[in-house]
């Protein structure tokens, strides 16, 4: 029941919060965009056969992930150290 009240306030907040966004009007995407993603498609393709893209991706997502991860970690650390009598 605690945790069902506290999930209920967090999601009170943040709809407070973004209040204001749902008042602003849609956005579109301009015309050219589909253009512009069919021929970088092409361009890639062509990299692809000397690039394998799709494991530099993974690497790239690794990394960020870790790193990612560290950087939690040293903030959560961090937080717990500002407790008075903790550390």
């Amino acid at each position: 029941m605690i945790t069902a009240g506290i999930l209920l306030l967090i999601y009170g907040f943040i709809w407070v919060i973004l209040l204001p966004i749902r008042f602003l009007p849609d956005a579109t995407l301009p015309a050219g965009i589909a253009t512009a993603v069919s021929s970088i498609g092409g361009y890639l393709g062509a990299i692809d056969n000397f690039f394998p893209l799709s494991t530099l991706l993974a690497v790239l997502g690794t990394i960020i992930s870790v790193e990612g991860a560290i950087m939690l970690y040293k903030l959560t650390m961090w937080a717990i150290r500002k407790i008075p009598g903790v550390g």
